[in-house]
């Protein structure tokens, strides 16, 4: 089983919002573990491989996918700012204020669950195992990408 983390390119739809100098994800400030796309892509191929290259069925196992660092609101927005040269700010924790602007973009039921998620990321945050890094890594066979690089791309394409 691939357990994923939070996708960085989540915050791909923000470009306008971070133009204006607000990070507006209320990802709270306990930490995520976010994870770039193309990493889960590499991972699930090289694992699919390494079971079909295996001379025998191996063992059911969870991997967890996630990036290098744990990122608090505050510490996405500092990078934003880096990144794009101006100040940008984290927008707060307001997960109600998050569900209905997230109403108006969706049914009412899935802003219900992003908030519900989002008041679990402000709890216990969404931080990786002990081990969990350097096992993706080592299956991926590269570095994880980190959400500088990922913002740095992100920027040059706006």
């Amino acid at each position: 089983m691939l357990r994923p983390a939070y996708y960085l390119q989540n915050d791909l739809m923000f470009r306008d919002a971070l133009k204006d100098g607000v990070y507006p994800m209320p990802i709270g400030g306990v930490g995520v573990a976010m994870v770039d796309i193309r990493d889960i892509a590499d991972g699930a191929a090289a694992e699919l491989l390494r079971r079909e290259r295996a001379p025998h069925p191996l063992p059911r196992t969870t991997i967890e996918l996630v990036g290098p660092e744990v990122l608090t609101g505050a510490e996405v927005a500092a990078i934003w700012a880096a990144v794009l040269g101006r100040d940008v700010r984290y927008g707060g924790d307001d997960l109600a204020a998050f569900e209905g602007q997230a109403a108006g973009m969706m049914p009412g039921w899935m802003a219900h669950d992003f908030r519900l998620m989002l008041r679990g990321f402000h709890r216990f945050g969404l931080l990786p195992g002990k081990d969990s890094r350097a096992i993706f890594e080592a299956l991926i066979g590269h570095p994880l990408r980190t959400y500088r690089a990922f913002a740095q791309e992100a920027a040059a394409n706006w």
